[in-house]
């Protein structure tokens, strides 16, 4: 965002200090040579915010003026200088619906990320999005705050919201497998998983519970290791993060 302040503090960075370390930026203001130099002061994952992969939603909403093709070239960068990447992603955006939240997920795929990140939109008094919200009439009378989905978009449901939310990473991980495939596999292998998400016969609402059991049994086991076996929790979890930064290399 700032070159002349970058400039100094990259060769600050790696000439005292040299730790391997993590980054927030923009796909708007990110070059190829600000990739290479940040790999050479160790860099070894970024974070950045795709939140949606409809360019409509991105550019009238969000005022995000980002293209698909300025996220892909950037995204390739990472790939190039062997630096993952962690998208954020922001699912039940006001007008949004399943259609447009599955180009999120294609466009996950399509970068290659590394890491997903899905989360429900919230609408924060203030803030031009909650003012657009309001006046369309998404946001219900009383404390929406405990609602799960916090906006009541007809085109949207909140079972649709919560199922994207739910299987983010579950259909990024497949869609990257179609895109690898020969085009003669991976099309037809693309619009069948386009029907696992977008069907009229998708079984939404019992595909959240079954999502909301698994979290639930996850959550419960985590807590047990954590207060009856620390020392197993820690190890399995220094065991993760060493397969996942030896697979990053």
């Amino acid at each position: 965002m700032f070159p002349d302040w970058f400039d100094k503090f990259i060769e600050l960075y790696k000439n005292e200090i040299g730790l391997p370390c993590t980054g927030n930026i923009r796909f708007d203001i990110l070059t190829e040579d600000t990739v290479r130099r940040m790999k050479e002061a160790g860099f070894y994952t970024i974070d950045m915010g795709l939140e949606s992969g409809d360019p409509e939603m991105r550019f009238k909403y969000l005022r995000r003026y980002q293209t698909d093709e300025m996220i892909i070239n950037c995204s390739n960068w990472f790939h190039k200088y062997g630096i993952s990447q962690l998208t954020y992603n922001i699912i039940g955006l006001p007008f949004e619906d399943i259609h447009r939240a599955l180009k999120t997920i294609k466009l996950n795929a399509r970068i290659r990320s590394d890491r997903v990140i899905p989360n429900i939109f919230y609408p924060y008094e203030g803030t031009p999005l909650y003012e657009i919200s309001k006046e369309a009439g998404f946001i219900p009378e009383g404390d929406f705050t405990k609602r799960r989905v916090p906006l009541v978009q007809p085109q949207f449901p909140e079972e649709q919201v919560l199922f994207i939310e739910g299987y983010f990473m579950h259909f990024v991980k497949r869609y990257k497998l179609a895109y690898k495939l020969p085009p003669i596999l991976g099309k037809p292998y693309e619009k069948w998983l386009d029907i696992r998400v977008t069907g009229k016969h998708v079984p939404y609402k019992f595909l959240v519970k079954v999502h909301d059991i698994y979290a639930g049994a996850r959550g419960h086991l985590k807590d047990f290791l954590v207060n009856r076996m620390p020392k197993l929790y820690v190890k399995l979890r220094v065991l993760k993060h060493r397969r996942r930064a030896e697979k990053d290399l």
